[in-house]
C-alpha cells in the first residue's frame, strides 16, 4: 500500500461512494520534492496504479466503478 494511504487505507474498504478528486486537492503539510517524468508516462504510471487498487480491493459483484477526468490541459510550460 502506498505511503501516503498505509495508515487509513484500510479504512476506506467497504465504502460505497469514494471520491478520488476531493482527496487529490488536498495539498500536503510538508513540502513534498517529486522527480519530473513526461506527462504520458506519469498518466500511466497513476491509471495502473488506481487500476491495481481496484482489482485488489473492489468486489465487481456488488461494485461498479467509474473512471472521470478532468479536461487535459494541452499547453507545455
Amino acid at each position: 500500500m502506498p505511503e501516503s494511504i498505509k495508515n487509513n487505507g484500510d479504512d476506506w474498504k467497504g465504502v460505497d461512494y469514494f471520491n478520488q478528486l476531493v482527496r487529490m486537492r488536498i495539498v500536503p503539510c510538508r513540502p513534498v520534492e517529486y522527480d519530473e517524468i513526461e506527462r504520458p508516462e506519469a498518466y500511466q504510471r497513476v491509471l495502473k496504479t488506481w487500476a491495481n487498487r481496484i482489482e485488489e480491493n473492489v468486489d465487481s459483484k456488488f461494485t461498479s466503478v467509474y473512471f472521470m477526468s478532468m479536461s487535459p490541459v494541452h499547453f507545455k510550460p
